[in-house]
């Protein structure tokens, strides 16, 4: 028992350290839209949300499915993890310099399509170190780094909210790129230092099966924001960016109790990923009904947006099979069916590229959550569809 109660006090540490590390980007983001929306101008937010959503399109191609790859080729070469992460990141750059380029099409001034492709480049070289940080798990320093670099960025708006425009929000969260990319080669500096610099194409191209779904999987995640950019006006894109902003903290937390232990999870059987998948629908009720009053009543006090009930009662559908719908990927990639995810996510956001074209257009941001709340359910019950059908089939490894 004794045994048993201090796994569970590890366990839960790392979980601890592993989310609180992940909802430091978030939660920062969710303090600069409060003092962005309060003392400046929703327009201004708006601005850079529109932006935002292009820098993150650049980076969902130019990561290539890196993380899930990189994890499973880890798991099977440990003694060469950072010259395997390195030759990544260097095979990936080929695509950051081509993709660079698309910035300079935006109908942009030149100083912002300059600095937003700087932002570009920090962007990914921090990404690219949160692998080695959630294999190595290295929450704390991860933490330390983002903690210190973020509230200074807080501070340095705060600051300037007077004088602030784009370009200078721009150039402040430049600068904190700056500090978190130098940070992070210092932390590895010794591990980095002697590898070979090469690149592996081969391997970029073995990442491909780890792409598509998550190209589809985010494009279908994110498709009623990217829709909202094309119909809604600056205003209604940052009030509509804070809902879904708070929203996006469910699946995210989602991931606390399961990224860490990724490794392992590769290794459990069937029989305790189906106990696991059980508990975690009524755990995703309750912490559903939970987190829609709790970010109810911050946006309405701290932001003094109110948004009508229904938006409210969509978030909490939204939010009931985060959890399930986390293990349910991890489970299919965990068995090679990376092909299947992919074909599900592109069948489910063909139906939201129709119906939201539509129901955005009659319903507004309400549509837009139709969209994000329908594509949520859809891919998680064709998926369990398909896991219960081929389980009764012989040699099936969901049996």
């Amino acid at each position: 028992m004794k045994i048993n109660f201090v796994k569970l006090i590890l366990r839960l540490k790392t979980i601890s350290t592993f989310g609180l590390n992940q909802v430091i980007a978030p939660f920062t983001q969710i303090t600069i839209s409060l003092i962005i929306i309060r003392y400046h101008s929703t327009e201004l937010w708006g601005e850079y949300v529109l932006l935002l959503v292009w820098i993150n399109i650049i980076l969902l191609f130019v990561s290539f499915g890196s993380r899930d790859f990189l994890l499973k080729s880890f798991s099977k070469s440990p003694a060469k993890v950072f010259q395997l992460w390195l030759s990544n990141v260097l095979s990936r750059s080929v695509l950051l310099f081509a993709a660079i380029s698309i910035l300079f099409f935006l109908p942009l001034d030149f100083d912002i399509q300059i600095v937003s492709a700087i932002w570009l480049v920090f962007n990914f070289i921090n990404n690219s170190f949160q692998v080695l940080i959630l294999y190595k798990r290295d929450f704390k320093a991860s933490m330390a780094i983002e903690g210190v670099l973020n509230l200074l960025q807080i501070i340095s708006i705060i600051l300037m909210i007077g004088s602030l425009d784009l370009f200078t929000f721009l150039i402040i969260i430049i600068g904190s790129g700056l500090f978190k990319s130098l940070s992070y080669l210092i932390f590895y500096h010794k591990k980095l230092k002697c590898l070979k610099p090469e690149i592996d194409l081969a391997g970029l191209a073995l990442s491909f099966s780890f792409f598509i779904p998550l190209l589809a999987g985010t494009i279908r995640s994110k498709i009623d924001i990217y829709y909202a950019t094309l119909f809604f006006e600056k205003v209604e894109l940052g009030q509509y960016q804070v809902f879904i902003g708070f929203l996006s903290l469910a699946p995210l937390t989602a991931t606390f109790f399961i990224n860490p232990y990724l490794k392992n999870f590769y290794r459990i059987n069937q029989q305790t990923m189906r106990l696991i998948q059980n508990k975690s629908v009524l755990f995703g009720f309750v912490f559903a009904l939970i987190f829609t009053f709790l970010f109810y009543y911050f946006i309405s006090l701290f932001y003094k947006i109110y948004f009508p009930g229904p938006y409210y009662f969509l978030g909490f559908i939204f939010m009931l099979p985060v959890f399930l719908h986390v293990l349910i990927i991890n489970e299919l990639f965990k068995n090679n069916k990376q092909k299947i995810v992919a074909f599900v996510a592109i069948i489910v956001l063909l139906f939201q590229v129709f119906a939201g074209y539509f129901l955005i257009q009659d319903f507004g941001m309400q549509g837009a959550l139709f969209i994000k709340v329908g594509g949520m359910w859809l891919i998680v019950a064709l998926l369990l569809v398909y896991i219960k059908k081929t389980a009764n089939e012989p040699g099936s490894k969901f049996s």
